[in-house]
């Protein structure tokens, strides 16, 4: 035994020895020492202080009461590692300790000074729901914040039953989870100045049970002069489960199965401070977990509750009254969901296993924050719900479609109606982000998982280092310093700004329209409309300084045929591609263009070049362009009126033709020599633009392999129908062309992709592509026939009669033009 504690304490002696350590740093209650550490992500020089005490251990007599201030310390405290996160119950069982409120601070400056000012603080609270979870910056660093000069502290505060137990009165009115936060709000007030933090520029964050806590604290009598910003990621005071009403009732449950004294609640209070704390917390979760699995989309127990009356309460009224009665007013705020919430542990779990009693009972599908009273009401309520989302069919035969109701239900509604009541009163910014990527999303507990999407939690692998993955890609990089930048600039000013970005992220407002703006983060950022409008593509907006345009853009979405599931692509994919010898060269005329468009059914195809390389060409001295178009649903859904007229595939080709007229000169290629070729689909394409009045000079030769305007695949003949039809498979029942169309794009990319390859594609080989109505105001026999063919006609003729003679297309396209091939370096 003694040989034992001689190596213990020479290993320690050893740690205390190699930790390269700060110099020691007063606090109100005593001075610290932490450690000063190089980031593995960014390089960066940074101090770490872990394990801070800012309570007194809340065991024995102080179990379930609100935190008390630590003791002073008399010497140095070494704070240079993480203590143990509160006790919980997760996959391992029960785990952790109730001596757990301790906090964490990481900084780059530890000195202040009028030539060193003081910087930003961001404190951020873990999720996981009130039940599990730990400090963000344990498992998932806080590296990017620091790299961008911002204090951040992070702690620990008690879970489920040790920090939401409450008897609905004054002897345990609950809430002491909340109130251990609140403790971190006021040391920090007191102290982070003396860790280079400034004490009027502090912003409280999280992300879901996080983020509910944070919404609750902003709107608490009781934070205000805390802090001056909040960010709130996936969660927020409207949520379902934001405001418990299970929880005494679960206390009671509890305390008859412990054979606690339950006379009255002093005396269960008593008993229940007695009992092992493990045993406490296995009954309490068992308890938790019952009440859940019975209504996932109902309040959960051993979460924030509304308090009595009394003068240290966190919370008091209905979540709407204390928004209406804010005193935290003016306080900037962002806030946003994921584009795919849905997609997480619960809608794997539990929900998946009550779906059937959501068939019978429509009526537990109505939020209860939406104060509909009476049981008829919220069955006609909950049944609007349901048709809206499944139509017909059985909820537990749509797995996607309910992680849809479930993202909608407790993340995307209270958010949204968050934002509208806190706009009221102070600016607010909203977003929402859509990119998945390659990297895995990791959770509030820095665990890695694999979510389809922009699932809950995804933006945290862009906000926080995590070493058990360091293989990303460029764009999940480029995606990193935005999103990073953003937020560090709302911590740092309230503005949420990327700098030299032409983009301006406007408040949110939602006053007397149903239309609001918000940022749709993805691998690039833009501001959308809510509903979105509906109009053919637009011209992009300049951009500031040199485009790298040395890689492909991405392409458009389509699924991979090979296995039906593996979706590729996204929605703004819209680029060109010029491939030029003639750059650098000093010639007398300009060579020739030729422009490819790809084919693929109008379901898919890409012009990467990787796929369609265009060496063999620019051999024969031409200029070669190629582009990315819209396809499948994106590209050719049409109502046949004129609130979706279709073609938008078509008229993204069009879009390229007018660039290439406008530009195409500056790389030294003829406008008055344009080539357009194609396969399948994409000469289809070409049939079609040579009959459009629109295109008249835009082009002057065609190419035309496997597809005309006459192949039976090359339009949908029930276009409308088929719209309609897709929209039913969606859960939008309706036949309002404006209904449809905002309710669709109101649905995730992957949702519409999705369905519409399982659902329309197995139905007809090319279920909605070009529909000729309100495009093309001839019928197609009527054009060919030569009343519309005009010059390109006579050049068809010409290339047949040349191609008999020789079999080089780039040859062809040279045949008018007076250059010497051999000068073209």
């Amino acid at each position: 035994m003694n040989s034992f504690k001689i190596y213990f304490l020479l290993v320690l002696t050893i740690n205390l020895c190699l930790a390269n350590f700060t110099k020691n740093v007063q606090t109100d209650k005593g001075l610290v020492k932490g450690t000063e550490e190089v980031s593995s992500a960014t390089g960066h020089i940074y101090f770490a202080f872990r394990g801070i005490p800012y309570a007194q251990p809340p065991i024995d007599n102080l179990r379930f009461e609100p935190p008390l201030p630590p003791k002073n310390w008399p010497v140095v405290l070494y704070t240079n590692e993480s203590k143990s996160p509160c006790i919980e119950t997760n996959s391992l069982g029960v785990q952790y300790s109730e001596d757990c409120l301790y906090l964490d601070v990481y900084t780059t400056k530890l000195t202040v000074s009028p030539t060193s000012p003081a910087l930003p603080v961001v404190i951020y609270i873990f999720g996981e729901g009130f039940t599990t979870g730990q400090a963000i910056g344990t498992e998932a660093g806080p590296d990017f914040f620091l790299e961008k000069d911002v204090v951040y502290v992070t702690f620990r505060y008690r879970l489920g039953v040790f920090g939401f137990l409450s008897t609905g009165d004054l002897v345990a009115p609950g809430n002491v989870g909340l109130k251990d936060q609140l403790m971190v709000l006021k040391w920090v007030q007191k102290n982070i100045k003396q860790f280079g933090g400034d004490p009027k520029k502090i912003t409280i964050a999280g992300v879901g049970g996080g983020a509910i806590s944070a919404s609750l604290l902003q709107i608490s009598k009781q934070t205000k002069g805390l802090f001056s910003g909040v960010i709130l990621q996936s969660g927020s005071a409207h949520s379902s489960w934001a405001v418990s009403k299970k929880t005494k009732t679960l206390v009671n449950q509890m305390g008859k199965q412990l054979n606690a004294n339950n006379t009255n609640s002093s005396t269960l209070l008593k008993d229940l401070k007695k009992i092992d704390a493990y045993t406490l917390q296995n009954t309490a979760y068992n308890l938790w977990k019952k009440s859940y699995e019975e209504d996932p989309l109902d309040d959960r127990a051993f979460g924030p509750v509304l308090e009595p009356e009394h003068a240290n309460a966190i919370l008091t009224n209905t979540t709407f009254e204390s928004f209406s009665k804010n005193p935290n007013d003016k306080i900037p705020t962002l806030i946003g969901y994921n584009a795919d919430e849905g997609n997480n542990d619960d809608i794997s779990g539990s929900f998946i296993n009550t779906c059937v009693s959501y068939d019978f009972a429509p009526n537990l599908l109505v939020p209860t924050n939406m104060n509909i009273s009476g049981f008829s009401n919220r069955w006609t309520i909950g049944n609007k719900i349901r048709y809206q989302y499944f139509g017909i069919w059985p909820i537990c035969f749509q797995y996607y479609q309910r992680t849809k109701l479930f993202g909608d239900l407790q993340y995307v509604r209270p958010i949204i109606q968050t934002a509208n009541l806190l706009s009221n009163y102070s600016n607010v910014y909203l977003y929402k982000y859509s990119y998945s990527g390659k990297k895995p999303t990791i959770n509030a507990n820095g665990e890695l998982k694999n979510y389809k999407g922009a699932a809950h939690y995804a933006e945290l692998s862009s906000l926080f280092y995590s070493p058990k993955y360091v293989s990303l890609s460029e764009d999940d990089v480029l995606l990193r310093d935005k999103l990073t930048t953003l937020w560090t600039n709302f911590i740092s000013n309230q503005k949420p700004t990327v700098p030299g970005a032409v983009l301006k992220w406007p408040v949110f407002n939602e006053k007397n329209s149903t239309e609001f703006r918000y940022l749709d983060i993805n691998n690039d950022l833009k501001i959308k409309v809510n509903p979105d409008q509906d109009t053919p593509p637009q011209s992009p907006k300049k951009w500031p300084g040199v485009l790298d345009a040395t890689k492909d853009g991405p392409q458009c979405v389509e699924t991979d045929l090979r296995d039906m599931t593996t979706i590729k692509g996204q929605e703004d994919c819209l680029t060109i591609n010029v491939y030029t010898p003639a750059i650098g060269c000093k010639l007398k005329v300009m060579i020739p263009t030729m422009v490819w468009i790809y084919g693929g059914a109008f379901i898919g195809g890409t012009s990467s070049n990787e796929k369609f390389g265009p060496d063999y060409l620019l051999d024969n001295c031409v200029c070669f362009v190629s582009f990315n178009y819209r396809v499948g649903i994106f590209g050719f859904i049409s109502t046949g009126d004129t609130e979706s007229l279709g073609n938008y595939g078509l008229k993204d080709q069009i879009f390229a033709l007018q660039w290439v007229q406008r530009n195409i000169e500056k790389f030294g290629c003829n406008k008055s020599n344009v080539l357009l070729f194609g396969e399948s689909a994409g000469s289809a394409s070409i049939s079609i633009l040579t009959q459009v009045k629109k295109t008249e000079g835009l082009f002057h030769k065609a190419i035309m392999e496997s597809g005309t305007s006459l192949c039976m695949w090359s339009r949908a003949r029930q276009a409308r129908k088929l719209a309609f039809q897709f929209g039913n498979h969606l859960g939008i029942r309706t036949k309002q062309s404006k209904v449809l169309i905002q309710s669709l794009r109101n649905k995730t990319t992957q949702e519409l992709q999705r369905t519409f390859i399982l659902k329309l594609f197995q139905v007809w080989v090319v279920p909605i592509n070009m529909n000729i109505k309100g495009f093309i105001s001839k019928i197609v026999g009527y054009i060919i026939n030569g009343r519309y063919f005009g010059k390109i006609r006579q050049k068809i003729q010409e290339f047949n009669s040349f191609m008999r003679k020789s079999n080089s297309w780039a040859n062809w396209l040279q045949t008018r033009n007076t250059m010497d091939k051999s000068k073209c370096i």
